[in-house]
């Protein structure tokens, strides 16, 4: 059974963490911060105290088992002399969870996607069918993601300390799914986005993990991670407007803008319909959805292997659609829909026998 690789593959790499890649844990881990009210990422050495704001981009090679604990996941408490310029502690107490991204390459859509390592970069489809890569919580739980065109919301990664710190390793593992006991995925460098979330503050922008196996070669990683920070604005979809964050720019979150009209400071997130995140909710956040709504997966332009720019028209709302919305929302109490996605079709959980402890 799927479920018992897992503990299998868990087991042995707790058990194997002599390892090369185990001891240097801390060379790439993810550093999450607030900035302007909106989670950040950037890349932080926890030896030597270094961190920097802005890397959307992380690579990691899988061991023998596919089943690694790096990157890591780090956030610097208030005070924190590294903390980088411009950044803020994370909410105290707060759970800092995260959801797998479709993303968009040469017209194909996945939440997987895979480059044999050879030649020029050119991420597509996996393998063969059945293969699961999945990320661990703190639950122990794994969620997992197979290469399907949809958002599958995760669970949480770790909750901040009263200091808004973080520092936690979770397991990351990758599967063939052939039904056998063990893993032996094909060779080459897998491909995957997420982006995290907090209640409190507005979701951070998609970054992206790429994982090589042991025996391809560092250098087809090195070049993927090239490719992939050319492309970090376009491969996986963030539009401005979509306020409820289900990758579509719609009705409800029209609904979200016209109920946050005239909030402004703190409480004027995207979230809450600010949409060109200057901390007011106004006219000039209506003309953003205005501009993309419709916008969607499917019209979503994504990335091209080559760099080409690929030319995708967004419908723009005609006078009767905006009026339309308009008559709902001043007739009809509508419930708010929700932060979270509901969990999608292709999330499933393992249990992770007590060996699994968190690694600091």
């Amino acid at each position: 059974m799927k479920r018992s690789r897992i503990v299998f593959s868990t087991i042995v790499a707790l058990a194997a963490c002599q390892s090369a890649i185990c001891l240097a844990q801390h060379a790439e881990d993810v550093l999450t911060q607030s900035v302007d009210g909106r989670l950040a990422t950037g890349g932080i050495d926890v030896d030597f105290g270094v961190g920097v704001m802005g890397r959307r981009v992380y690579s990691q090679a899988f061991d023998d088992f596919f089943a690694v604990n790096n990157p890591g996941w780090n956030s610097l408490v208030s005070g924190s002399s590294s903390m980088p310029s411009g950044a803020q502690a994370l909410p105290a107490n707060a759970d800092l969870e995260w959801d797998f991204l479709p993303m968009k390459i040469d017209g194909s859509i996945s939440n997987l996607f895979y480059w044999d390592g050879t030649g020029e970069v050119e991420f597509g489809s996996l393998p063969a069918a059945g293969y699961e890569f999945a990320l661990q919580a703190k639950s122990g739980n794994f969620v997992f993601i197979y290469g399907a065109p949809e958002l599958v919301p995760g669970e949480v990664i770790d909750d901040a300390d009263s200091l808004g710190g973080i520092h936690v390793h979770r397991f990351w593992y990758l599967d063939d799914g052939d039904g056998s006991l063990d893993t032996d995925p094909i060779d080459g460098v897998y491909l995957v986005s997420i982006r995290t979330r907090m209640d409190t503050l507005d979701r951070s922008a998609p970054f992206y993990f790429l994982f090589r196996t042991l025996t391809t070669p560092a250098a087809a990683l090195t070049s993927a991670v090239v490719w992939t920070e050319d492309r970090v604005d376009d491969l996986a979809p963030d539009f401005a407007a979509d306020f409820d964050g289900d990758l579509d720019v719609d009705g409800a979150d029209f609904l979200i803008w016209q109920r946050g009209w005239g909030t402004t400071g703190s409480g004027a997130l995207q979230i809450a319909g600010d949409a060109n995140f200057d901390n007011a909710i106004d006219s000039a956040d209506l003309a953003v959805w205005e501009q993309q709504y419709g916008s969607n997966l499917a019209n979503f332009a994504g990335a091209t292997s080559s760099l080409v720019a690929a030319a995708t028209q967004v419908p723009e709302p005609d006078t009767a659609t905006l009026l339309l919305l308009a008559a709902i929302a001043a007739t009809r109490r509508i419930a708010s829909p929700s932060r979270r996605p509901a969990r999608g079709t292709g999330q499933r959980r393992a249990a992770l026998v007590p060996l699994a402890k968190r690694m600091n």
